[in-house]
């Protein structure tokens, strides 16, 4: 179960909470300027908060409180930014496949395409680039 709490007041406000077990799909939603690329940031430990404690399962990735900060290249986590951070040579599925190089090639395939069929794209869609 990955479960992230986040709070910080500078340089932006931010207060979040959220939990996400095995298999299930989660996104974060909101109007612009919300938070929200923070927040991923902050899970993917590329933005360090001021409190936060984020684990998934026994591990703990990051705990202000205790000191503890799991480097970004130790957590597995995969994030799909906006479109202005997609690869524009690659394939929607390949972009989605990009954040799965701990598994073999085939099987980066075969699980990206699951992922974008749960969002409701078509196989033609999963193989189109980004516009």
């Amino acid at each position: 179960m990955l479960q992230v709490e986040i709070s910080q007041s500078l340089p932006m406000p931010l207060q979040g909470s959220f939990s996400c077990a095995p298999g299930q799909m989660l996104a974060l939603v909101g109007p612009s300027g919300a938070g929200k690329t923070s927040m991923l940031r902050m899970l993917a430990g590329l933005l360090s908060p001021a409190r936060a404690k984020v684990s998934v399962g026994t591990e703990i990735w990051c705990d202000t409180a205790s000191g503890i900060h799991v480097r970004t290249q130790e957590r597995r986590v995969g994030l799909v930014f906006q479109n202005y951070a997609l690869m524009p040579h690659m394939t929607a599925m390949e972009n989605v496949a990009l954040a799965m190089l701990h598994l073999p090639r085939s099987s980066r395939m075969q699980q990206a395409g699951e992922w974008l069929k749960r969002m409701g794209l078509t196989t033609a869609e999963q193989q189109r680039l980004p516009a």
